[in-house]
């Protein structure tokens, strides 16, 4: 502890047994330094299964009026350098209000974009748009999930209004694999719509 900041690390071996040896599944820390009103963290993942690297820093800043969380515009995801957008951030405020802009893409534009957007028709909102996902790179990184391969592209659509939520979703996986047989073009939508029953 430095005056009024700390500095801290944790840290996390996940270790899978078998009927043989020991196998370090994964390796985590998260560290850095916080105040009263501000804390700086980098969040490192090593896996060792499909031996690929994760890193991300993010700052989140402490008002009364809100708690705003931006990224480190440099990040690495399933091994590959991804960027985040210069301005980024995500302000949550007092009945848990959102304002956000966040956008994460590599060379490949692959990534996501999550963001709120002005409508004085809802109280409030939030969409995520997802853009060209590996998942065969998520699925050999995560112990006993099944071997998928494909693209995934989806938008994600949240509203609420005076008397409603809604939730709306499309998805789409090109080339679609399952355990090396293919599957073909995918898609799925769905819309969800629930009352707010005043009190």
């Amino acid at each position: 502890q430095f005056g009024d900041t700390i500095d801290y690390s944790i840290g996390i071996n996940d270790i899978i047994l078998t009927s043989i040896e020991e196998k370090n599944s994964y390796n985590a820390t998260l560290a850095g330094r916080g105040s009263n009103s501000i804390v700086i963290g980098e969040f490192f993942l090593h896996d060792n299964v499909s031996k690929l690297d994760n890193k991300i820093g993010a700052t989140a800043h402490f008002t009364p009026q809100n708690i705003c969380l931006s990224f480190d515009k440099e990040a690495l995801l399933l091994g590959k350098p991804f960027m985040f957008n210069s301005g980024n951030y995500i302000k949550v405020g007092k009945g848990m209000s959102l304002e956000t802009d966040v956008v994460l893409k590599n060379n490949d534009n692959s990534g996501f974009h999550l963001y709120t957007a002005p409508d004085f028709t809802i109280r409030e909102n939030a969409n995520l748009d997802i853009f060209k996902i590996e998942l065969e790179r998520i699925s050999s990184s995560i112990p006993g999930m099944p071997n998928i391969a494909g693209k995934l592209s989806a938008n994600i659509r949240y509203q609420v209004q005076d008397n409603s939520n809604r939730i709306e979703c499309g998805m789409e996986v090109d080339s679609f694999a399952y355990n090396g047989n293919y599957i073909g073009e995918e898609s799925l939508k769905s819309a969800y719509t629930s009352n707010i029953v005043a009190a």
